[in-house]
């Protein structure tokens, strides 16, 4: 079978269902339009009496308009203070959801008549298990929903886990019973607490705070957020031509919409540009062809209320040609020190808003990009209202030798025959080949010279670069306009204290106006440095470490060469000195007298060959050293220097070339040497006296003998080509590293636990002088423990008719093996985590006559998410998947997962009760045409209280529903129940059930209610250990032991049963302090002394709560 395996980034479902279910109840409420008095706003720009175009409020009430979802008043008014009430909470819940209101049912609530104007509406929220009444039968649906009651509503709704941090909140303890949900929404940015930490939690809610809630997670929610991106292309001049997705082309005038699957080639002499609704853009050069392999973006509000569409994903192919690109993201970073941030408090901590990128002065360091992000990493695990303000790259360019990732915000990339190269005047790139990766900040470049080339380290801007980008200045300062006029409103608190006033602006909002006010031009600015500031010579010049200029002023009295460092002496003290890195990259000498010097450097062809790296000195000193990488020997170098902070003065020029290096490089004392040493890793740490690259081989001791490297050359080969034959019988780890003025480090992964390793390591120079090898020898820790899941996982995602993806996540480094077989073959099923891995390992010794998919994942890291995808399955069909883990210690977990998956397509559904099936398709919203078996694996949810059922035929195809709730019914068997493994919560109470036994296999189960039914027998629960919540009340059991190692039971209910021994429960070392035991009316002694009677008191002593 065909397996592909991938990475992708996790986005956990809770974050999606509570944005969900957060839009549900955040919809600006009043009664239905007839009742509630609202009028229709025409989109655009909706104008109110009681709230002015200017007011901070105001964006956000235009954004809802505009998408039609909230509505004025026909006096003209928008009423911002104006509470809710929980009618209408149902009425917003049920538009919001899509659901029809239920007709011609009995009442529910007492004081929700059928003549009621929201009857329907509560009904169906009701039914759907948005609302529930309460205990006395009424649901108070004119009352106002609290402050309290609103945030747990919302909470409630999501389905999600709350917060397990704690928080202090003055007037809300944390035995309160909205402590965590209000908790959950501090700690969110959905509430803001002011200073005397009060949420006055009985006080109304308010349409303001709802106007600023619900579009923030309109922008912020996962499931809302994604939307399609198409850009406009306009051909400026010449031809182009189009080839859509289906692979029809044709030539193209003017301007037409461009999404994935397009192709554009110019020709000679044309041009054409892409313009993105947040100003975002590509510039399309003659002579080149790229593609659109995919295009995503996200919903966002605009400073002035009006949505548009960012860019999140776009990936483009580029074949040949050039390109110049402006990217416009929104990043948000907590961070603990620094400057250029913007803040806001919520629930006790400090949010810091970055809004795009680039390498500007304070005041606009925040603009375009996260500029304090780790380059090339992943961030870790993000809440889901942070997650879309995460860096990462957004844009993606796949060139023939190389893949660059745009982080922001003004790029170019360029294939020729002869090389292919990123160059960049603001912002942050990636640019990775032949496995090596470099960062690119502004003012850089990098080149790739051949296949299987590593790019060039990156260096400043060349001549060829800078008139590149000369010719195309106009449309770079019109995407900056553009990018600005189109900004976001960065993240607010939500929901206001009470006592502040609904239209006050939020900090986060007024400081990111007056930052981003001067934006287009702050952007012009830095691309006039970048492309205007190649340095002029003039006068004198020497050569081979001299220095000559005016003869007036000798700021730099010698030049001196050793190896990769040049060693400059100034005609005063030196006070400080650094790399500017805010545009191009070049050092800035600051002498005792106060003046600043600009040290600017470049070839003999006025380019950037060779990086100035970093500095060293030493104040007081005359001295400043240059760390260069790249330098060419023999090649000329011309050095000028500039005068005063705006480095308008030359006052000297000079040149010199770099001597032949011969010198082998020198490890520090105490290098190398390794730290941080697991039982799977181990962190190898170099410092040499030169930049340039360190190569390892790590061996395990037992095979050094036969296998260890002999020269240094040796070491270097087996680094570089790890897959060589020469090394594919003996298990190595290898690599290489670069090799900075400053300690350099590579982690070591996927090493065995109690094993004797040897390090072997080399350092090589920039002119290929290596050292000899040094060895390292260590031992890591016993490793004894077997792998976990991690929460959430193994899960299944992507179900198509022919393919699932497995997504996997362990917390070390290991393998995962899998199995797949049909349900129909489930009786072939391995049975252990052993029979698992060899399955997975040897599938030709699988059982005859039957299709299994099976393979393994290996190379796992911890806590990183890995997915393979399973091909070839049927439409329509029903499988088990069964996964082991293993870690690189040959720790075996024997516990594996099962998960069952329903691929999508295939068969048409039957319904024996059409009652059921009425259930059914309310809860898909298909209200006509067939119910197939993949509508039904897309079920996790199904309300079916009290609609006359009795069979449930048709149920046993939703196999990844989570909760069942059917009681109040005439049901009487429930076999169809019997492979829905993935439900948690199942409501059964009210029926006329005897056999529970097809429950036996549901081991997923939380909470089981079987109250009111015919159950006499109960030893299928015996192996439902994860239940908390069980309910047999009103049946006819006298036999409970299948409740002794139910341990996980915080609460039993045997009401009316005919339990007479309890001794099952004594033996349930699981009920303790706070779990809730109910035996009223079963036929027990209670005489003191009674064995009875010493149960139920062995039972209190333990803190069971027990009501006989």
């Amino acid at each position: 079978m065909s397996i592909y395996n991938r990475k992708k980034s996790l986005k956990a479902l809770f974050r999606i269902s509570l944005l969900a279910v957060l839009l549900l109840c955040l919809i600006p409420l009043h009664k239905a339009s007839a009742a509630s008095g609202e009028a229709a706003v025409q989109a655009g720009k909706p104008s109110f009496t009681d709230l002015a175009s200017d007011s901070p409020l105001y964006p956000y009430v235009r954004y809802l308009t505009d998408k039609g979802i909230i509505n004025g008043f026909p006096d003209g008014t928008f009423r911002p203070a104006e509470s809710v009430t929980r009618a209408q909470a149902a009425k917003i819940a049920v538009l919001a959801k899509g659901l029809h209101p239920v007709k011609d049912v009995s009442p529910t609530y007492s004081d929700v008549p059928a003549g009621y104007w929201a009857f329907g509406e509560i009904e169906a929220a009701t039914k759907e298990g948005l609302l529930r009444g309460y205990p006395d039968g009424t649901f108070n649906p004119d009352g106002t929903i609290t402050r309290a009651e609103a945030i747990t509503l919302l909470l409630r709704l999501s389905g999600g886990e709350l917060s397990g941090n704690d928080i202090v909140i003055g007037d809300i303890g944390r035995d309160h019973w909205a402590y965590r949900a209000v908790i959950t929404a501090v700690e969110a940015g959905l509430v803001e607490l002011p200073a005397d930490k009060l949420f006055k939690p009985d006080l109304a809610f308010r349409r303001g705070d709802l106007a600023r809630g619900l579009s923030a997670l309109f922008t912020l929610g996962p499931s809302l957020r994604q939307t399609e991106l198409t850009g406009k292309l306009a051909v400026k001049k010449g031809e182009v031509t189009l080839t859509a997705e289906n692979g029809a082309s044709r030539e193209v005038a003017g301007e037409t919409r461009v999404g994935a699957g397009t192709k554009i080639i110019t020709r000679h002499n044309s041009q054409a540009e892409i313009a993105f609704d947040d100003g975002s853009g590509i510039l399309i050069d003659a002579n080149t062809e790229i593609s659109i392999v995919k295009a995503t973006g996200f919903a966002y509000m605009r400073s002035d209320g009006s949505p548009g569409t960012a860019v999140d994903r776009l990936e483009i192919e580029l074949k040949k040609g050039k390109i110049f690109g402006a990217l416009a993201s929104r990043y948000e970073k907590a961070e603990t020190s620094g400057e250029n941030k913007t803040s806001f408090t919520g629930g006790g901590k400090e949010k810091y808003i970055t809004l795009a990128s680039t390498n500007f002065s304070p005041g606009f360091a925040g603009i375009l990009l996260a500029e304090n992000e780790t380059p090339g990493t992943e961030s870790q695990e993000t809440a889901w209202w942070q997650e879309p303000y995460s860096e990462r790259e957004r844009v993606v360019v796949d060139m023939p030798w190389g893949v660059c990732g745009i982080r922001g915000t003004f790029w170019m990339n360029q294939v020729s025959s002869t090389g292919q190269s990123t160059a960049l005047i603001t912002g942050k790139a990636v640019v990775t080949a032949g496995g090596k990766s470099v960062t690119l900040t502004g003012g850089q470049s990098t080149t790739i010279t051949s296949s299987g080339a590593y790019p060039t380290p990156p260096a400043a801007l060349t001549q060829a670069d800078k008139q590149s980008w000369a010719a195309v200045k106009g449309w770079v300062e019109e995407r900056a306009r553009e990018i600005q006029n189109n900004l976001p409103v960065p993240p607010a608190p939500a929901v206001l204290p009470p006592e502040v006033p609904v239209e006050q602006p939020t900090a986060p909002v007024e400081q990111q106006q007056q930052e981003t006010a001067g934006l287009a031009g702050k952007i012009i600015e830095t691309f006039e440095q970048d492309t205007t500031g190649t340095a002029t010579t003039t006068g004198s010049s020497g050569n081979g470490g001299s220095s000559g200029g005016n003869s007036n002023t000798q700021i730099v009295t010698a030049i001196n060469i050793l190896n990769n460092v040049i060693t400059l002496t100034f005609n005063k003290a030196v006070s400080e000195a650094h790399i500017d890195d805010t545009g191009a990259w070049f050092p800035v000498v600051t002498l005792a007298d106060g003046i600043k010097y600009k040290i600017w450097i470049v070839d003999s062809s006025n380019d950037y060959s060779m990086c100035l790296h970093s500095v060293s000195y030493t104040p007081g000193k005359n001295t400043v050293d240059i760390i260069t990488f790249g330098a060419m020997p023999g090649k000329e170098y011309k050095l000028t220097v500039y005068k005063g902070e705006q480095f308008e003065e030359t006052v000297m020029n000079s040149s010199f070339t770099f001597p032949e290096d011969n010198t082998a490089p020198t490890f520090a004392a105490g290098y190398p040497r390794t730290e941080n040493l697991t039982e799977n890793s181990v962190d190898l740490l170099v410092l040499t006296n030169e930049l340039g690259t360190a190569y390892y081989v790590v061996l395990r001791a037992q095979d050094a003998n036969d296998w260890a490297p002999s020269s240094a050359a040796g070491v270097k080969q087996w680094a570089l080509n790890p897959e060589d034959d020469a090394y594919s019988n003996v298990t190595s780890w290898s690599g290489d590293f670069f090799l900075s003025d400053i300690e350099s480090r590579a982690t070591v992964n996927y090493l065995i636990g109690g094993t004797e390793y040897i390090v072997y390591v080399v350092a090589e120079d920039e002119s290929e002088n290596i050292t000899g090898i040094e060895t390292i020898s260590f031992a890591t820790p016993q490793d004894n423990t077997a792998p976990e899941f991690a929460t959430g996982y193994p899960e299944v995602t992507n179900i198509t008719a022919g393919s699932v993806d497995l997504s996997l996540k362990i917390n070390e480094f290991g393998t995962a093996y899998y199995v797949a077989l049909s349900v129909n073959d489930a009786v072939y099923a391995p049975s252990t985590a052993g029979e698992v891995k060899q399955w997975a390992l040897n599938p030709q010794n699988s059982p005859p006559n039957i299709t299994s998919w099976s393979g393994s994942y290996d190379w796992m890291e911890p806590d990183e998410e890995e997915i393979v995808t399973i091909y070839g399955l049927e439409a329509g069909a029903a499988y088990n998947i069964y996964m082991a883990i293993e870690d690189m210690s040959g720790n075996l977990n024997e516990t594996f997962a099962t998960i069952q998956v329903m691929t999508a397509g295939g068969t048409v559904v039957h319904f024996n009760d059409a009652n059921l099936e009425a259930a059914v398709r309310d809860a898909l919203g298909k209200l006509d045409g067939d119910i197939t078996s993949a509508d039904m694996a897309g079920l996790t949810y199904l309300s079916a209280a009290d609609r006359g059922i009795a069979d449930l035929t048709g149920l046993e195809y939703a196999v990844n529903l989570q909760e069942l709730d059917i009681w109040s019914n005439q049901i009487t068997g429930i076999s169809p129940l019997a492979g829905l493994t993935t439900l948690q919560k199942l409501e059964l109470s009210g029926n006329q059930i005897s056999d529970i036994s097809p429950l036996s296999n549901l081991s997923n189960l939380l909470f089981l209610n079987l109250g009111s039914n015919q159950i006499s027998a109960i030893s299928a629960l015996a192996g439902l250990t994860g239940l908390q919540d069980l309910r047999l009340n009103e049946n006819q059991i006298s036999n409970i032991a299948a409740l002794a190692d139910l341990k996980n039971l915080q609460y039993l209910d045997l009401q009316k049963n005919q339990v007479s021994d309890l001794a099952p429960l004594v033996a349930n070392s699981g009920l303790g302090e706070g779990d809730i035991v109910d035996l009223t009316g079963n036929p027990l002694d209670t005489t003191p002394g009674s064995q009875n009677m010493l149960d139920i008191q062995a039972l209190q002593a333990r803190g069971v709560n027990v009501a006989y």
